[in-house]
């Protein structure tokens, strides 16, 4: 492989990528999703393209295929916040509380080294809703 086609590669992700972040911006998750996967045709290693990919999957009630994406994110890295976190979100809306929880408490594991971190607020959320679910169980 030259060093113009790993340029050229390289452009082609990063726009995907733009489209795909513009798309969940404007709530067009259809767009988002073939943005995404785009990203991760062009570099199967892109943590942010399997992610993004993830997200929309979500956010579009593919919950299923997101699942499984996120899962793949948490083979490459078990401890990856974000993954752990909209795995435990996939998994409750799946109605999997169990698995949703066991998700949540390795993120929460995670996160006693970043208490500032960015996805606090949705992990605090995710686990009063596990919680509040477990009551009505």
């Amino acid at each position: 492989m030259t060093a113009q086609v790993c340029i050229d590669q390289a452009q082609q992700t990063a726009q995907a990528y733009a489209l795909g972040y513009d798309a969940m911006m404007r709530d067009d998750y259809a767009a988002a999703i073939d943005a995404f996967y785009a990203v991760v045709t062009c570099d199967p290693t892109s943590r942010v393209g399997w992610l993004g990919l993830g997200v929309a999957l979500r956010c579009n009630c593919t919950f299923e295929t997101a699942q499984q994406v996120f899962a793949l994110l948490l083979s490459r890295n078990p401890n990856d916040l974000d993954a752990l976190t909209y795995q435990a979100e996939t998994l409750l809306q799946l109605g999997d509380r169990a698995q949703a929880r066991a998700c949540l408490q390795r993120g929460m594991g995670v996160l006693e080294n970043k208490p500032a971190h960015r996805l606090k607020p949705l992990i605090d959320d995710l686990n009063a809703r596990l919680s509040l679910a477990g009551l009505r169980a």
